[in-house]
């Protein structure tokens, strides 16, 4: 008499090479997925410099003929007055905690805004340097253009 056993069923080695062909593929899609996440924040910086600047030359521009001192840039009822419409997820860097803009050089997660020419009979300053750090290691600086 023969007796016929008829499995079904994966073995212990097939279920461990798919395991571990699914751990490769997570691998590599967590790698990729990084540097998406990377160059989106870095995108955001590049746009949020140039709604800083545009905001800083039309407050120039409309009759001020200064630019905001430091104080005034993290000043959130200045903000308010003269950068309407403005969000105030611009001033803070997508990977930053604060809103406030520094003048430290080498500030990490946070904007640096360098105004020059500051004097208080004229109620502002006559130029301004502002950097945003990129992830890439690069980063853009703008200077005003008056």
């Amino acid at each position: 008499m023969t007796t016929q056993t008829n499995q079904k069923g994966f073995t212990i080695i097939e279920l461990l090479i798919v395991i571990v062909v699914i751990g490769i593929l997570a691998t590599i899609t967590a790698i990729a997925l990084g540097g998406a996440n990377e160059r989106a924040r870095d995108a955001a910086r590049e746009s949020d410099a140039r709604s800083l600047r545009q905001a800083l030359e039309t407050y120039y521009t409309l009759g001020n003929s200064v630019y905001p001192t430091l104080a005034d840039m993290n000043s959130e009822t200045f903000r308010d007055e003269h950068f309407q419409g403005l969000d105030e997820e611009v001033f803070t860097d997508p990977n930053g905690t604060t809103s406030d803009l520094t003048d430290d050089e080498n500030a990490v997660n946070q904007y640096i805004y360098e105004p020059g020419g500051c004097d208080v009979d004229l109620g502002g300053c006559t130029s301004y340097t502002l950097t945003v750090n990129l992830e890439s290691g690069d980063a853009i600086v703008r200077e005003n253009q008056q």
